[in-house]
């Protein structure tokens, strides 16, 4: 960088080009190069903010070389109950550190076999998103480790071929009720969300891909109580509970993700896994009791953890509230016991 460029009228703004693709804008940028040959471009721009003109550019060129031994081949069957599927998309999802993105979309035609080739090192998960061409009506989208939400899905880093990335569809509960419920996910961009549908005990029933807007809508849902919760990969999910009788057939559900970001950008302190079996584990001990609260707001256990570890095998399943303080500031987690 020219130092010489530093001065307060200027504005900066910045270009990066991996092959010749136009990927990002901001001063830094972090990329998974899929290419084992990539040419990769940063171009700094000073524009007069007076008067509009280009003052003058900067521009860095450097390509990179990769060995063809960091990349691999990602491979699995999908399965509904014990059978094969036939034919279906699998979408291959990577990890890095707090960075969430899509990397590769495979549709597979035979023995339910897909795969994805010249993958490059790096955590991965792959979620099937249409099976034998009727996932809206027999089973719902699901993530390597067979989990329905991305919080709970395998990763994997593979070292080598990997051909044993096999998933088994959750299959939906039958539709055979009179009841509707419909809302939205509030986001930023809400394009690209589900909403699942679970029962009271945390089985997941149904679900739906939502609108760009993020709007849903499930119907035949029975009487009985439910979990309606958002899903987006790398999105944290947010929930709401929806009881629906014969003087109260209808629900309408505003699943907010805004509020959960600004919660989220607010306090460092969570627990894992989530949804948890038999024990939670704390990001940090917290400095006071520890109160765990159905969803209805009753307390059902009172605890103190000095090693960041909460026994919850004599909690029903079901989703919860943990409460304690942190830093001298309370702090409220929601989880859930899935058994």
């Amino acid at each position: 960088m020219n130092l010489g460029l530093k001065r307060k009228y200027l504005l900066e703004d910045y270009i990066w080009t991996i092959n010749n693709n136009v990927v990002g804008h901001d001063q830094a940028y972090t990329a998974l190069l899929l290419d084992p040959t990539s040419n990769i471009k940063v171009t700094q721009i000073f524009t007069d903010s007076i008067t509009g003109f280009v003052f003058d550019s900067i521009q860095i060129n450097k390509a990179v070389n990769l060995p063809p031994s960091d990349f691999h081949i990602v491979g699995g069957t999908v399965f509904s109950g014990s059978y094969p599927t036939t034919t279906g998309d699998a979408v291959l999802l990577g990890r890095s550190n707090n960075n969430y993105f899509s990397i590769d979309t495979c549709h597979y035609s035979q023995y339910g076999y897909f795969y994805f080739a010249s993958v490059p090192r790096c955590n991965y998960t792959v979620r099937i998103t249409e099976a034998d061409n009727s996932m809206t009506s027999f089973a719902i989208p699901t993530y390597l480790g067979s989990g329905i939400r991305w919080e709970a899905a395998d990763f994997i880093s593979p070292c080598d071929d990997y051909f044993n990335a096999n998933i088994t569809l959750t299959g939906q509960l039958s539709n055979s009720g009179i009841c509707d419920i419909s809302g939205y996910v509030i986001a930023p961009d809400p394009s690209g969300y589900d909403a699942l549908l679970y029962t009271d005990n945390m089985t997941p029933f149904s679900f739906r891909h939502c609108g760009t807007d993020g709007y849903f809508h499930f119907t035949g849902i029975p009487f009985g109580n439910y979990f309606v919760v958002s899903e987006k990969f790398g999105v944290a999910s947010v929930s709401q509970s929806v009881s629906l009788s014969m003087s109260n057939p209808t629900a309408y559900v505003a699943l907010n993700t805004i509020t959960q970001l600004e919660e989220s950008e607010t306090s460092e302190f969570s627990v894992f896994p989530n949804p948890a079996e038999d024990f939670l584990k704390l990001s940090a001990a917290p400095e006071s009791e520890i109160h765990i609260l159905t969803i209805e707001g009753k307390e059902v256990m009172t605890v103190t953890s000095t090693d960041g570890m909460i026994d919850v095998r004599q909690l029903s399943a079901g989703m919860y509230f943990l409460q304690t303080s942190l830093d001298g500031q309370p702090v409220t987690i929601q989880f859930v016991v899935s058994r």
